[in-house]
């Protein structure tokens, strides 16, 4: 039985206020690409070539599709989601929150994930974090919106 969620601020805290090319997608574990479990680290490089986008990586897969997503977004902004039962959950997303670490060419995103937490980096430097994950581990790969 899941409990039920807490308010946002304990959950997820900011560390600061088309032709899209995905150069590597890296997951720091034995299973790669498969059900990462508690403890991973996932990296990809992200260029935008220009274009208007917003690419990312996925965490912590269910096979019901519940998950977690890190996007960029050609904005220089950046948002996390996470979907439970199908309804994205506010308490553990927030969506284009501006950030300075996206620069022009390539950008290296990390999800660095505890047993007790998230650490959310671009171009390693922290941008969020999360505590009390909604997941217990799971599927990991690329995504879009």
């Amino acid at each position: 039985e899941r409990n039920p969620p807490q308010p946002a601020q304990q959950h997820l805290t900011l560390r600061e206020a088309g032709q899209l090319a995905v150069e590597q997608l890296r997951v720091y574990r034995q299973e790669q690409y498969q059900v990462a479990g508690s403890s991973y680290l996932i990296e990809a490089a992200v260029n935008f070539n220009g274009q208007a986008a917003s690419v990312g990586v996925s965490f912590d897969g269910q096979t019901n599709g519940d998950r977690g997503f890190f996007f960029l977004n050609s904005d220089n902004s950046f948002s996390i989601i996470t979907v439970l039962d199908g309804q994205e959950q506010a308490e553990y997303s927030l969506r284009g929150v501006p950030t300075g670490e996206i620069r022009a060419g390539t950008n290296t995103m990390q999800v660095v994930r505890g047993e007790q937490s998230y650490i959310f980096y671009i171009n390693h430097a922290p941008v969020a974090l999360m505590v009390e994950p909604p997941f217990g581990g799971g599927s990991v790969g690329l995504a879009d919106q």
